[in-house]
């Protein structure tokens, strides 16, 4: 029986093999390579099967835009480096993101300023997302890292208390570990509401005989997702980043006489598990 080390060679030599028959009209080039592919796969077994497969259809289907060159096998979760927007980018390739850990990254993130983005690929071998975890450090604590948010803030009013008919949105970026945070943008929309007011006026929108049948936690869940739907796509074009969470500012009161405090309170994040450890429910800070 091999040991996990024979695998590893296994592996990487059968790598070797097919990035170097993809470049090689004579031995048939990339029709040929993901021949081999297919011939290996029972040597491969089925997780190293399909990391393969993934890699070489990323490969095929980007090395052009992305301009891929094969990274050697260093132990640097570096499958490809690349170019977007004139900057080197690391590639690493996966069909499950959720095997990663964004702190297996930090080492060179932190050393080298190396710019990390995880390529997911679907079944069918297409590029599902591309993650980009090049999250700022936290120039406070140096612990944590500012994950990219957007606040939806209540109605803005004018002095005398009267509706200005549009809300804020909000980017920023919170540390999780000390809670210091960035905003970095900030516009102003008219009729994208924050969340507290999207579920009142859907809960208005019920007729009498819905509201008394609708079970209002499954009715909450719903609206929050349709609403992260409809202005995830909005929002990162505005601020030009991919938002990892939705958060919603609320007051939580402390005792009876109405003292408390302001909070952001996350409703929706992006379902990543490399997130898990980095994402809080409640930030204590006010915008």
């Amino acid at each position: 029986m091999s040991t996990n080390k024979d695998e590893i060679e296994f592996f990487n030599k059968t790598r070797r093999i097919i990035f170097s028959t993809y470049h090689n009209e004579e031995k048939g080039g990339p029709d040929m390579a993901f021949t081999y592919l297919e011939r290996y796969r029972p040597k491969l077994g089925p997780q190293s099967y399909a990391g393969l497969r993934a890699e070489l259809y990323f490969y095929h289907n980007n090395r052009k835009d992305l301009k891929l060159t094969l990274a050697a096998d260093v132990v640097d979760h570096t499958d490809f480096t690349g170019l977007m927007a004139g900057e080197q980018i690391r590639f690493d390739v996966t069909t499950n993101p959720d095997y990663k850990k964004l702190k297996d990254y930090e080492p060179l993130q932190k050393d080298v300023d190396a710019k990390y983005k995880i390529a997911i690929i679907d079944s069918s071998g297409n590029l599902d997302d591309l993650i980009d975890i090049n999250f700022p450090f936290c120039p406070e604590c140096e612990q944590g890292r500012l994950i990219d948010m957007a606040v939806l803030l209540p109605e803005n009013t004018n002095d005398n208390g009267e509706s200005r008919w549009n809300n804020d949105q909000c980017h920023i970026g919170v540390c999780n570990y000390c809670q210091y945070f960035e905003e970095y943008n900030r516009i102003s929309t008219h009729y994208l509401y924050d969340i507290d007011t999207e579920i009142d006026n859907a809960k208005s929108a019920l007729d009498e005989e819905e509201e008394q049948t609708v079970d209002f936690l499954s009715f909450k869940s719903k609206i929050i997702l349709e609403h992260a739907g409809a202005v995830l796509p909005y929002l990162q074009r505005q601020f030009n980043k991919s938002i990892m969470t939705l958060c919603n500012r609320e007051f939580v009161m402390t005792d009876k006489d109405g003292d408390g405090y302001n909070c952001l309170s996350v409703y929706w994040k992006k379902d990543l598990r490399i997130l898990d450890d980095y994402i809080l429910d409640e930030y204590e800070i006010e915008l």
